[in-house]
């Protein structure tokens, strides 16, 4: 039988710039599990690569917008020409849709990623802050990042979501209703309940919410905040 001198193989071991983040973040571990409530592939991977330290430039480059040296936090951080707009438009969102305000836009909100709906917010400003930063660099053109944007990018995350629990639900609806047994039908409309709750309050908002069937209502506790 082999034997493994090194106990800690099959465990991630940060590097400097990693345990940075940590520190910066205020997180016992760098939040990859966290990450993957953020829905849409390319902020995922942004995400991802930005706590890995594996973005895709050049480095020692400087900035394309404001020529200070491009590091990856001051691509999506501190970069001068777009600070104060995304740090409005963060603070704007969090406000209208009811969702916990985390402070100012800045490396630490990638400790908060803590329901779907702040993870896609924080997703969908990181896609649009990369999007804008190779517009310039490859094609001279500056794009303007705007509320709107970024609403819409949390808004297609949100629909598919709702897309797949609608169809759960119907599904446990139509299994209820072929239900004989009293027990079983109580689990089963407790089941739907929670799930409906689930998906409130992991999405639904003052800012977007969602126009519920009405066979859905009975299902739909104090908890669930729909339209």
């Amino acid at each position: 039988m082999m034997d493994i001198k090194y106990k800690g193989w099959n465990k991630h071991q940060p590097t400097t710039g990693q345990k940075l983040i940590q520190k910066n973040i205020n997180h016992p571990i760098l939040p990859f599990r966290e990450a993957r409530s953020i829905t849409t592939i390319k902020g995922r991977d942004l995400a991802w690569r930005y706590l890995l330290k594996a973005l895709p430039k050049h480095h020692g480059e400087n900035c394309h917008s404001c020529k200070e040296e491009e590091s990856s936090m001051h691509i999506f951080f501190e970069c001068k020409s777009i600070k104060q707009n995304i740090d409005s438009i963060y603070q704007k969102v969090c406000k209208d849709s009811n969702n916990t305000y985390h402070g100012p836009w800045s490396e630490k909100v990638l400790g908060k990623l803590l329901t779907p709906f702040s993870s896609n917010l924080i997703g969908a400003i990181m896609e649009s802050i990369w999007y804008r930063r190779n517009q310039i660099k490859f094609n001279d053109n500056t794009t303007i990042i705007t509320e709107n944007q970024i609403i819409h990018k949390i808004k297609k995350a949100r629909d598919a979501e709702w897309d797949r629990t609608r169809k759960i639900v119907e599904k446990q609806l139509r299994q209820e209703l072929r239900c004989t047994d009293n027990r079983e039908s109580i689990n089963r409309t407790a089941s739907i309940k929670r799930r409906l709750e689930k998906f409130s309050h992991n999405w639904n908002s003052k800012l977007m919410t969602i126009n519920i069937p009405e066979h859905f209502i009975p299902y739909c506790s104090y908890n669930t905040n729909y339209s």
